[in-house]
């Protein structure tokens, strides 16, 4: 990976790639993101970063392929926040509403 990280998650896409987010790398929470081809052996960063830095968060792929990241912390708490991978553009962007509640750490 480009960037060291701890309390990341790493996600199986349809194509067989991993698709890492966010995480702490021991100075701060990150806004990046990688995916890894198996293929190549290669890691690439994603188009766009996320828009909000977080780590002990979720990432769930749907059945569209796209990965759906919820809540996690960052130096401000709990996020409510929520965004979407779409693996077919290599971007993220908001997801449709948020959590009623902020969370870390859940599945």
């Amino acid at each position: 990976m480009a960037t060291a990280r701890s309390v990341h998650t790493a996600t199986l896409l349809l194509d067989g790639k991993v698709l890492v987010v966010g995480g702490d790398d021991s100075s701060d929470y990150l806004d990046s993101t990688e995916v890894y081809d198996p293929a190549t052996g290669l890691w690439s960063p994603t188009t766009n970063s996320l828009a909000n830095r977080r780590a002990s968060h979720t990432a769930t792929r749907l059945s569209n392929g796209e990965v759906l990241v919820t809540g996690g912390n960052d130096s401000s708490g709990y996020l409510v926040n929520t965004e979407v991978y779409d693996p077919v553009t290599n971007q993220w962007r908001p997801a449709p509403g948020n959590l009623a509640t902020g969370r870390h750490s859940h599945t």
